[in-house]
Formats: C-alpha cells, structure tokens, sequence
C-alpha cells in the first residue's frame, strides 16, 4: 500500500513541472517516505525517463534565454542547488554561453535600470547578485566611454 502511495505523490509532484532527482528526493522525504522506497522509485523513473536531470537543465536554461536576466555564475548555483551535477552544468551551460552575450545583456540591464533612476552602485551590486561576471559589468559601467543614461 505505501509503495502505492509514494508512486502516486512522486508522479504527481512530477506532473507539475521538471525536478531533477534531488529534488524529487527531497520533496518525498518531507512527506515522511523512507530512503529505502525513494531509491528504487528513482531508479524505475529514471529508467522509464520520468526523471531526466538533463532535461531539467536545459529547460531551465531554455526558460533563462528567453528572460535573459541572470548571469552564468548564478545559473550554475542554481542548477547546483537542484541537484544537478558539475559535468551536467557545464554541458548544458556551454550550449547557453554559444547562444548569450552576456556582456550585451549586462549593458541591456544596465540601461533599463539607468533609466528607472538606479545609480552605479545599485546597478553594479545588482548585476553581482544576479551572477554575471565582475569582468563584465565592471566593463560595461567603468570602462565604457558613453554614460549609462544615454
């Protein structure tokens, strides 16, 4: 009978959206299933390929090229709070980085929050925040010869 219920609430937390196996993992352990039934579910999902942490990364990073608003360094603390692996991190992220000018989109945010009246302070630790690389937002707000408001 339990092996029956942790079924139905695994296939149910994956009816709603991706999770990688971590995540499953975890979101059945806080519902008081033991270690000792998640793993061969796991197992069986993996195998059927209801749980696929490829899939997972490259639908989040999917979903990041269409907002365009994070930075590599926190896509990679995201994927790795998920659960994924490094190996898998930095596969899925090489095809993302071919795709993204992450100096255009850092200069992009820099002017959408220099026209809402945000100073270079709050843009710089803004655009830290949300993971692009010192080297360049540092480029786009010191370096660059234009002003950020124009």
């Amino acid at each position: 009978m339990k092996n029956k219920d942790i079924r139905s609430v695994a296939l149910r937390l994956l009816s709603f959206h991706e999770h990688s196996q971590q995540e499953l993992v975890e979101k059945l352990r806080m519902r008081g299933f033991p270690t000792e039934e998640i793993e061969p579910l796991c197992e069986e999902f993996s195998g059927k390929g209801y749980l696929d942490d490829r899939r997972v990364a490259e639908s989040f990073l999917a979903s990041a090229l269409l907002k365009r608003d994070k930075g590599i360094i926190r896509l990679q603390q995201e994927l790795h709070r998920r659960g994924i692996n490094r190996e898998l991190i930095d596969a899925t992220l090489s095809s993302y980085r071919a795709e993204v000018d992450e100096c255009a989109v850092v200069k992009g945010l820099t002017e959408h929050l220099a026209a809402r009246g945000r100073d270079k302070i709050y843009i710089e630790r803004y655009l830290w925040r949300q993971g692009f690389s010192r080297l360049h937002v540092h480029a786009v707000l010191h370096l660059d010869n234009e002003p950020i408001d124009s």
